[in-house]
Order: structure tokens, then sequence, then C-alpha cells
């Protein structure tokens, strides 16, 4: 935990985003801070009084220069007009910490100059925290970068950590925060510079990390704020893309969460994904095929969802390696429906485990005034002796923007002979393991279907493997079929295995770590198979996941295998 004697050395913490984090640090651990930026700080002149609007301050500027017998150009008093503010908002930083209970020095430095950030620094004392929130734009498309773009964008990120490392070694550091980007992390448009530069301070982060585990390591690749860098025809964009800024507030709290924890986590990505800017649907229609190998070692998860000895693909993550393959066809394109899926024959890691499994992408229609387009996909492998063998298969919609959400028509959320979720992993009604255990409690079950609560924690993207959560969750998703086996064991004291579903509507995707219900309406059902209609929603029946003619076997010989987890 942070204390009251530990020191901060912050870059660009005095002003903007970074400036907000340290004052709520400030308020929550009464800490210090040593603040640099490349801002001389000088007190503002006579006639520069305080509360003056922009247009009287520019005014009193023109006059200013005027006076001193030289012409006021639009470029003489911009700059002058961003040094007083910069000035201004350097000094309402400090008295804010002052106030918030810290303690806060400012000094002017350039962060990629190490001499003179050591000179600038001797009579500091014993830093104990470095926060890097220095950073610089330059955004153009990548054959209009010039090298000079990508020195001004990476100087202040790569060189700016570089010298503060060597100022304040992290041998000697209990805290290292790293302010990088979503755009690192995802990429974004016009800002290749900008997505190097904070992917290699993640990189940093994880390297620093693992050779100074004294040292508490955090690369905060955050999306964009409501506030710093982003302007309003920015957030216009962003709203356009369906990219949420962060709330200043929100975004502070964050932080303070993630310095209170001990780990173990180094990167976290905060906001929502960079989603790239769909492109118009032109030209022919296409087909892909791509492969993987599948293995264990790469799919952690997979050792929570053994069924006997052997672990078992679930068919949310096939369903989720098909989207997001189609996604990668088309960026920026969202999932509406996921059509038709069929479990044809379900991939078991035993010795019949195929060395790659294909996937083939067929575009069957585009609609560009709409923004849609609709694939076929198929996902196979070859027998030893060369035949193919064909695992699943689904149509897939995906379009400019998301389906409009609705509201669940019959919400009932009333416990009826309720029980917990904890005791059907362990009664053997639910096979699955602790990353897969989403089941909280069963609000109340008849002949006619159920309703659950459910929540499933993060899972590291060590643990995610090759399915990782995008648009389509896979693994929140799973918890739509553990409806179907709690409710076949319920009905017939027999297991259930997926088959399919007849249609999916997603107008919102899942989320970890978010309380969801799933209401689970019987359509057909006998000892063979069930067919039910799944939604998955929030407590006002607000519709997330809409599943219809959810089919699954039911199985007594599974029952032997389910007990055995």
């Amino acid at each position: 935990m942070v204390s009251p004697t530990d020191v901060f050395l912050v870059s660009g913490g005095a002003r903007g985003i970074t400036a907000a984090c340290v004052i709520g640090m400030a308020r929550r651990f009464r800490c210090g801070f040593v603040l640099l930026g490349r801002t001389p700080l000088a007190p503002p002149p006579e006639w520069a009084g305080p509360g003056l609007d922009d247009t009287t301050l520019k005014q009193h500027i023109a006059v200013a220069i005027t006076a001193q017998g030289e012409r006021p150009l639009p470029a003489s008093i911009q700059r002058m007009w961003r040094d007083i503010r910069a000035c201004e908002e350097i000094s309402a930083t400090l008295q804010a910490v002052t106030d918030a209970g810290g303690r806060a020095r400012y000094i002017c430095a350039d962060v990629a100059d190490t001499a003179r950030l050591r000179a600038a620094l001797h009579d500091v004392g014993s830093i104990s925290g470095i926060i890097h929130g220095a950073g610089a734009l330059a955004d153009r498309r990548i054959e209009q970068k010039t090298g000079a773009d990508f020195d001004a964008v990476l100087g202040p990120k790569i060189g700016g950590l570089r010298s503060l490392l060597a100022v304040a070694p992290p041998d000697t550091l209990r805290y290292l925060v790293i302010f990088s980007s979503a755009a690192g992390f995802y990429g974004n448009l016009g800002q290749s510079d900008y997505a190097i530069a904070n992917e290699i301070l993640n990189k940093a982060a994880h390297q620093i990390q693992r050779e100074y585990s004294a040292c508490r390591v955090l690369a905060m690749n955050w999306g964009p704020w409501d506030g710093g860098m982003v302007t309003p025809a920015l957030k216009a964009m962003f709203a356009q893309r369906q990219i949420d800024v962060i709330p200043i507030n929100a975004g502070v709290e964050v932080l303070l969460t993630a310095l209170a924890m001990d780990g173990p986590a180094v990167q976290l990505v905060v906001g929502s994904p960079m989603r790239p800017a769909p492109a118009s649907l032109t030209g022919e229609l296409r087909s892909q095929r791509s492969s993987r190998q599948l293995s264990l070692a790469h799919n952690l998860f997979l050792a929570d969802h053994m069924i006997g000895a052997h672990a078992v693909l679930p068919a949310t993550a096939a369903a989720a390696w098909m989207i997001a393959a189609c996604q990668q066809l088309h960026p920026g394109y969202r999932l509406r429906r996921c059509d038709g899926f069929q479990v044809l024959k379900g991939v078991v890691f035993d010795a019949q485990l195929a060395d790659r499994y294909h996937l083939e992408l067929t575009e069957t229609a585009k609609d560009a005034p709409q923004g849609l387009v609709r694939l076929d996909a198929l996902i196979s492998s070859s027998t030893a002796a060369g035949r193919p063998r064909y695992h699943y298969r689904a149509t897939i919609e995906l379009g400019r923007d998301l389906l409009a959400q609705p509201i669940l028509a019959e919400l009932d959320l009333a416990e009826r002979d309720a029980s917990d979720g904890a005791a059907l992993y362990a009664d053997g009604t639910l096979f699955h393991g602790p990353s897969l255990r989403s089941i909280e409690r069963v609000l109340h079950l008849d002949n006619t279907g159920l309703t659950l609560r459910c929540s499933l924690p993060s899972l590291s993207a060590e643990s995610q493997g090759q399915f990782p959560a995008g648009d389509f969750n896979p693994f929140v998703a799973d918890a739509l079929f553990q409806a179907c086996l709690i409710w076949v064991r319920r009905r017939y004291a027999a297991a259930s295995l997926p088959l399919g579903w007849a249609s999916a509507e997603q107008y919102l995707p899942l989320a970890f770590d978010t309380p969801t219900y799933l209401t689970l309406v019987v359509r057909e059902s006998g000892e063979q198979r069930l067919v039910a209609d799944i939604a998955a929603h929030d407590d006002v029946g607000r519709v997330a996941l809409q599943l219809r003619g959810v089919e699954v076997a039911v199985s007594h010989q599974l029952n032997r295998l389910f007990a055995q987890v």
C-alpha cells in the first residue's frame, strides 16, 4: 500500500489527466510528488489577472505585445496565451495536491534528457515511486509519417522512461506506474508511432517486473479520457465508432484501486476496445481459409472444462473463433448475429486430436448501404487417413452498428425455492472448474424454465489462450449452456451436451465481473433432447444476448463422467 512517506517522481504530472491522478493519489494516500514538465513556471504578468476568459486574455496579450513595439501576430498571441494557461494549470495542480493532503514540488525539465534531468533533481532526495505520464501525438497516416514524427512521439515515451529509470533505478523503487495507451494494445488509425511507443512501454513493464519483483509495476493501457488530448471533435469520432471515453473520476479510481492491490496484473487495459472505423463493403464476395494448432498448454482454461479424463472445447469457444476471424476480415464491424450454429463433432483433447484445425469463411452477402455482411463459417480437420472431419458450422452477420437492445418481455427475478450455485459444481450437476464457475444462484426453476444469477471473474490473457474474449465472450457465454445442464439435471436426473442453436442475436458484449441474469424458457423437452430459448440480461431486463432454439442432447450415460470431476 502507498504510504504518506512515499515520494513519486511524475513525468507530465502537473497538467491534464496525469495531474488529476496525482491529486486523487494525494487525497487517498497523503504522499509526496515531484512533478516534471517542460513549461517554465513563472507568475503571470500583472495584466493577466485571474478569472479572465480566453478572448479577454488574448486581447490583453495583443495590447502587451503592441506596447513592446512588436506586431501582435496570431502565432505570438497563441504562444503567450498557451504559456500563461499552462502556468496557471501547474499552479492549480500544486495547490490542489496540498489541499488534498499531499506534498508537491514542480521542476522544469525535459524528461528525455537524462543529464539535465539528473542535474535538476540533485536536491530532491529519496524517490520511492515513478509515474511516467509524459507523451506527445503526431497523428497522421503511416504513409505520411516522417522521421521527425516518430522521434517526437517515441522520445517522451521511450527516452523518458529510460531517463527516469536512470535517475531512480528500479531496484530502489516500490512502485513504477507507466501510463501507456489502449492504442498500443489494439492499434489505432493514424497512430502507428504512438502505438509502437506504448507497446514498447508495455513490454518494458513486464520485463522490469520479472527482474525486480520487489517493485510493483503497472502499465495502465488507458483508452481515451473525457479530457486531456480528447477534443470535442475526437469525442464525436469515438462516439461514432462506439468507443466510450473514460470519465475522469472513474479513471482516477481505477488507478487508485490498482495501486492498492498487490497484483498480479502488470498490464491493465482500461476502457472500450479501440475499434477501427469500418470500411465500405465493396468488391466481390470473398472467402478465406486459416488454420491453427490446438493444445492444452496454450489454452489453460481447458483444464476447467474436463468431461471425464479429457478436456473438451466449449461450443462457445468455437463460435468465438469463427466470430473473431470474421471481424479480422472486416475490421471495425460488430457482431450482430450468429445463426445456425451446429456442433458436428466436438473437439476433444484426446488421442484423436488433429494436428491442425481449419476455419473456412465464405462471404454470402454484402449490403453496403446498410453496412451488413454475412459469412458462412466451417471448422474442420483431417483424419489420419486424410478424410475431412467437420466440427462446427455457423452463419455470422456483422454490421457497422449493433442491433437495438430489447427489453425482456417477462422479467421474473423472484426467488422461489432458490439454491446456491456453488453446490451445483460440487454435486456433479456442473463439471466446470474454477475459471468457468459463473453460476451464483438459481433464483427459480420449474417445468417451463429457470432464471439464474451469474458473474464470472476476469480471466487472464494467458488463461484465455487462443480464444480471447472480444465482441463475443465465450467464457461468460458458456453459462447459457450451463443453464441447460441445470434444468436437464433437475427435470430428468441426466446430463446434457450442446448440439447448437438456431439463432443468436447479440445486442451488447457480455463482460467479466458483471452481474448477469439468464432466463431459460423451455420450448420442447424429452428424455432425448431439450430445445429452449435463453436470454442473458441485466436486472431490469435489458437483453445483451438472446439464443433461440438452443438444443442439447440429454444423456444419462454422461452422469458417471460428470461425477468424476
